[in-house]
């Protein structure tokens, strides 16, 4: 028993909402994309103990069954659910009757981990509960590279050696990377501290960042590659990780922030090498334009990223004002 008004309610309560809150359920709507009708939903619900854990649910109006809409829908909204939150386990249950949803469940790769007996009672009949849980597959191991810079004018020295908290910005930087568990490659030859990390030089078919960017795919041997600048010591491990994680085809992924690509904070995959190789007098962003998978502050925000890990320091002046609003860099954190 479930009104009109009420209906009405919560899809406006949904609208209002973020997905992926942790302790929060959301739900998907389900489209038929033929008729525009709602044909059903996609529910997930955030661990809020733990955030690497999901929950999902599914339901599909009876006149919409037996056509694979469950399935594709249930298919993005977890491909896309995962890939935002790095989510390494997913549970999901049903009605041991229900032999449709547990079929589903299966094709998606979930296994079954236990059954709660007599769990509902429907038309007087008691019914078991299957649970189920699918671990993701984590995604491949990447390079974390930083582009190095050179000598800074306007900063009055090199700014992979300009200390801030007492630690240079490139060993920030670097810490970073380290702990969102990636190995490090530095790209050009800007003077840095001394390192052990591999040194690698810019492709010199192109220009700018494109030069580092090409020649890192290059080095990589296949793996993707995030790179960011070493005038960036607020990048967070976090974002990091979910900027490799998101939209696993596409060649780059890279955040929006006030209508500007931020090239120097972003994930690139091996097939974006090809894009820079047919175009290597372009600019670095004129590229990216055409082909990455562009995160758009709503997403970033849901993950707690507020755009500090793309704040470039860049003058004296840029660092004295990141220190006012947001205190030393946290090495690591």
């Amino acid at each position: 028993p479930f009104t009109l008004s009420d209906a009405t309610s919560f899809i406006d309560s949904m609208a209002r909402s973020a997905p992926l809150t942790p302790g929060e359920w959301f739900q998907f709507a389900v489209v038929e994309k033929a008729s525009g009708d709602l044909a059903g939903d996609v529910a997930i619900r955030r661990n809020d103990e733990d955030p690497s854990h999901l929950t999902l649910g599914f339901t599909l109006a009876r006149r919409f069954w037996g056509r694979g809409l469950a399935t594709e829908a249930v298919g993005a909204v977890l491909e896309h659910a995962v890939a935002l939150t790095g989510a390494t386990k997913v549970a999901a249950d049903a009605l041991a009757t229900n032999e449709p949803s547990i079929r589903l469940l299966e094709r998606l790769g979930f296994t079954h981990v236990g059954t709660d007996e007599r769990v509902e009672q429907i038309d007087g009949v008691w019914h078991d509960l299957v649970q189920f849980e699918l671990t993701p597959p984590q995604p491949p191991p990447a390079i974390g590279a930083v582009l190095a810079g050179g000598a800074s004018t306007r900063m009055g020295e090199p700014k992979a050696l300009v200390e801030i908290g007492g630690v240079t910005m490139f060993e920030h930087v670097t810490s970073a990377v380290a702990a969102a568990g990636l190995d490090i490659d530095v790209s050009g030859t800007g003077p840095t501290p001394p390192h052990d990390h591999p040194v690698v030089p810019d492709d010199d078919r192109h220009a700018g960042p494109a030069a580092g960017v090409a020649a890192l795919l290059a080095h990589a041997g296949g793996r993707p590659v995030f790179v960011t600048a070493v005038d960036q010591p607020y990048v967070s491990p976090s974002t990091i990780r979910r900027l490799l994680t998101l939209e696993p085809g596409a060649p780059a992924v890279i955040p929006l922030d006030d209508g500007t690509l931020q090239v120097a904070c972003a994930a690139y995959r091996p097939d974006f090498a090809e894009a820079l190789a047919k175009t290597p007098h372009e600019p670095l962003r004129t590229g990216a334009e055409r082909v990455a998978h562009v995160v758009e502050p709503p997403w970033w925000r849901a993950w707690g990223e507020d755009g500090r890990s793309w704040r470039s320091l860049d003058t004296p002046e840029s660092v004295a004002s990141a220190l006012d609003a947001l205190g030393p860099p946290i090495r690591g954190a």
